[in-house]
């Protein structure tokens, strides 16, 4: 009897040792397993809106123009229902078209309007906001990021902002004196605009 009951009990050792071991083994490869999509760069998501003050409203067009020799500016004029009716991006393709983030909060001492960055804002009646890299504290974002990307032959153009915060003063005529908070993301082909100084 003693021996049947040493059988059995060196049966049941190996059994949950068996099990124990097997369990082990499949918890290793599960573990070690790497879905192949983690290694890949994420593809940035464009909504085509822009978020103006809490209010998210669609582009309706966006629109390329040289407007001084390698000067452009990059309109995007909104769908109703926002506070603002175009923003537009002043850029220097060889400078700023590189798809790199822009610290919007960052002025550059070195800039003047000929080599930086600017961003305005307008509704159907004024300038609500303008903030720009050449340093100028008037004209100075709180915070914020962009990134801009654009083919110049086919203007397939990508932009995004995002936390953006402004508030310029209305003394100069170049903002309402309010603060304005916005994000803009924009994926398409801007149309050709032509310029008439």
């Amino acid at each position: 009897m003693a021996g049947k009951t040493l059988v059995f009990a060196a049966v049941v050792m190996m059994g949950i040792g068996f099990t124990a071991c097997s369990s082990d083994n499949n918890d290793d490869p599960q573990k070690e397993q790497k879905d192949p999509k983690e290694d890949e760069p994420k593809q940035e998501t464009f909504t085509n809106t822009v978020n103006f003050d809490g209010k998210e409203v669609k582009i309706a067009v966006a629109e390329l123009a040289n407007v001084k020799d390698n000067i452009y500016w990059l309109t995007l004029g909104v769908e109703d229902g926002s506070d603002v009716a175009q923003i537009v991006v002043s850029f220097i393709p060889d400078i700023h078209n590189m798809g790199n983030e822009i610290d919007l909060s960052q002025q550059n001492d070195e800039g003047n309007m000929s080599n930086s960055w600017s961003i305005m804002g307008l509704n159907k009646e004024q300038i609500i906001f303008c903030g720009q890299e050449a340093t100028d504290i008037a004209y100075k974002f709180k915070s914020g990021k962009m990134k801009l990307k654009l083919d110049m032959a086919t203007r397939e153009t990508e932009l995004t902002i995002t936390d953006a915060v402004i508030e310029t003063s209305h003394e100069k005529g170049f903002g309402d004196g309010n603060e304005h908070r916005f994000s803009i993301s924009y994926k398409g082909t801007a149309k050709e605009q032509a310029v008439q100084m």
